[in-house]
């Protein structure tokens, strides 16, 4: 029996165009790109457990464990942490930029959502249960892009973000399911700039094959485009800063 306040921040991700990517490569090749994905989370928990501390006014560097779980069925990949530890959601933010860049590198655009909801979890017995998944599963599905954008239940559970890596949008989100979104997505691009030499655009347009999938493409590039012409804008550095963020906690570097 789980406890009614166990939360767990959840990124939901579902791979686009699973049924054509799946005809066309094969069940073998698909799971060896599942496991790409799972790899970056042992990546991110080492650079994410290397903390500076000041102890007797010397800093000093000590390492901490904050495990970031993960699975996997069908076309849905689902990353995870406990609510109640630490700044967790700052770190599935930071993983969630990444995958979302791997993704397109491995031809295998995701459309996510960061929730938080009261989660019941067992990976051993395969139990996944939870308002997280029902709300991940409706927010993902309100967008038209490669991207993830945080659902109504991140938003209500007051939960802090990172500033600078989110973005102020909701052009791709569907009009008709606008109530399970907020207006505020993930800066995947933004990630790529620093991380990456080759040009993002450039990429996304090679995976733009199908024309019943341009309009995904093309809502993505121009986020690309304006997620670039906000890199060196404070956006909530606005007189309407507390209307927009609200009831976010701000987190800024």
């Amino acid at each position: 029996m789980i406890r009614p306040d166990h939360k767990k921040y959840l990124a939901f991700f579902d791979i686009l165009g699973f049924e054509a990517l799946y005809n066309e490569i094969g069940i073998e090749e698909i799971i060896i790109k599942y496991e790409e994905f799972i790899s970056l989370v042992s990546k991110m928990e080492k650079e994410a457990g290397c903390c500076l501390v000041n102890a007797g006014g010397m800093q000093m560097s000590i390492m901490m464990s904050i495990p970031i779980n993960y699975g996997y069925f069908s076309d849905t990949i689902l990353f995870w942490v406990d609510a109640d530890k630490a700044p967790t959601q700052v770190q599935l933010i930071n993983l969630m930029e990444e995958v979302l860049c791997r993704s397109i590198e491995l031809g295998m655009p995701l459309r996510g959502s960061l929730n938080a909801e009261v989660t019941h979890f067992d990976k051993e017995k395969g139990i996944f249960l939870g308002k997280s998944l029902i709300c991940g599963a409706r927010a993902e599905s309100a967008q038209k892009w490669i991207g993830a954008t945080l659902s109504n239940s991140y938003f209500s559970s007051g939960a802090a973000i990172d500033v600078e890596k989110v973005l102020p949008y909701n052009k791709h989100i569907k009009p008709d399911k606008k109530e399970f979104v907020t207006n505020f997505v993930i800066d995947f691009p933004k990630h790529w700039r620093k991380t990456r030499k080759e040009d993002l655009i450039t990429e996304i347009n090679r995976l733009n094959k199908k024309l019943e999938y341009s309009i995904i493409y093309e809502n993505t590039i121009d986020f690309c485009r304006f997620s670039e012409d906000m890199e060196n804008k404070k956006w909530w550095d606005t007189s309407d800063f507390d209307e927009i963020i609200h009831p976010f906690k701000r987190i800024t570097n």
